[in-house]
């Protein structure tokens, strides 16, 4: 099967910006769903103008968008595939558990050959 072409530069400067334990952290929170500027600060414990530099370069990278509320910015992932990227970062370091819940056990095998071709897949080696 034939690998398909990435955009190596961007790929490597999408990881350069999660590299970063404060950006990691806020793109790892943000997997569980959506939140506030002052909910992100208290839940990561994090102070409010390093917060805002760490928002704005994730934004900057496309991992994140913010959308007005009121007088709030409300933070998510940007996308699905943003999504999906975290996802994977979340269970290669065994944050989400050992295998992503599309690649279960009780998953066919012909249903886990079609998912092997949806993104990235991290093999798990059982004895």
């Amino acid at each position: 099967m034939k690998v398909p072409a990435i955009d190596i530069a961007a790929a490597a400067a999408t990881l350069k910006v999660l590299g970063n334990e404060t950006r990691l952290q806020i793109v790892l929170r943000l997997l569980r769903g959506e939140l506030s500027v002052s909910d992100i600060e208290r839940e990561l414990e994090l102070r409010q103008p390093n917060l805002s530099q760490q928002l704005g370069e994730l934004r900057d990278a496309g991992l994140v968008v913010g959308r007005r509320e009121s007088k709030s910015v409300i933070y998510s992932l940007a996308g699905p595939v943003q999504e999906r990227l975290v996802t994977a970062l979340s269970y290669g370091f065994g944050i989400g558990g050992s295998v992503p819940p599309s690649y279960s056990a009780a998953a066919s095998p012909a249903v886990r050959l079609r998912q092997t071709h949806l993104g990235a897949v991290f093999a798990r080696v059982t004895a």
